[in-house]
């Protein structure tokens, strides 16, 4: 068995955001790849990212920072 945490959240201030930012940093590594390497392969990821949805009008998220835990795997045998 696995668990797995989602979470989306806003925050007004910045600061609060790269807090909560770090917090994942530190928990990424503590994260396991579920079935590495292999077709079906799922991997952590965190993303912080600036949004605009408060806005008139409105704009599209721009992602500010990005970080995973995925693995770097080896090249499939040529055919």
């Amino acid at each position: 068995m696995i668990y797995e945490v989602r979470a989306t959240l806003f925050f007004e201030e910045k600061d609060e955001a790269d807090d909560f930012y770090r917090d994942c940093e530190v928990a990424i590594p503590k994260s396991i790849v579920v079935h590495p390497c292999e077709e079906n392969m799922e991997f952590s990821t965190i993303d912080e990212a600036e949004c605009r949805h408060d806005e008139d009008p409105n704009a599209p998220c721009h992602v500010i920072r990005s970080e995973n835990n995925r693995p770097v795997c080896p090249l499939p045998p040529e055919p």
